[in-house]
């Protein structure tokens, strides 16, 4: 072990470091590639990569890995994990065709990855949600949200007369609403 080690304290990784934001010009859809995940030989051996597959792996996420050969392909890497509205893709090897990497796809599941990494400076957390992304997000009736929004009892602001909502915010207001946390007077009561 290095002095450097010992004596500086780690600081997070920034989001930057870690992921490439790409928009698909015909969906919109937003995906975020791990940086350094385009190699052509094995896919895990990035760091960037070993680190995400670790951290899903140690929060129980299934990640699949496996391999495949063809006089076209050569060798092909394959690794994949469904988890959250998205999950993580990707493929490299020695192949000529198709993007080289690992995708993190879904707005879910790039927060949990950088959750997992703790990477605090997520672009996807202040993304900006509608009723309808919102009432989905902690499984609630539309309804219930209007009725939240017309009594100012969720963080909301306006765009052209619909309400909008920063996940960040929303995110803030479920962890100040939430009814089943533990007292910190329960444990004293044991002992």
């Amino acid at each position: 072990m290095r002095l450097e080690d010992i004596t500086q304290p780690k600081r997070p990784p920034k989001f930057k470091d870690v992921f490439e934001t790409h928009t698909d010009t015909e969906t919109g859809e937003i995906r975020w590639r791990i940086k350094q995940s385009g190699v052509r030989g094995i896919l895990i051996t990035p760091h960037n990569t070993q680190r995400s597959v670790a951290a899903l792996r140690g929060a129980d996420v299934k990640v699949r890995e496996w391999s495949s050969a063809s006089p076209a392909n050569a060798s092909a890497y394959h690794l994949s994990a469904d988890f959250d509205d998205g999950g993580l893709s990707g493929m490299t090897g020695n192949y000529f065709y198709g993007p080289h990497g690992i995708w993190v796809s879904g707005r879910q599941a790039i927060l949990r990855v950088c959750f997992l990494l703790g990477i605090a400076d997520s672009p996807a957390d202040n993304a900006i949600m509608t009723i309808g992304e919102i009432a989905d997000y902690p499984k609630v009736n539309e309804r219930t949200i209007y009725r939240l929004v017309s009594g100012k009892k969720i963080p909301a602001f306006k765009v052209a007369g619909s309400s909008r909502f920063r996940q960040s915010d929303v995110d803030m207001w479920i962890e100040e609403n939430q009814t089943d946390r533990p007292s910190v007077d329960a444990g004293k009561a044991d002992a």
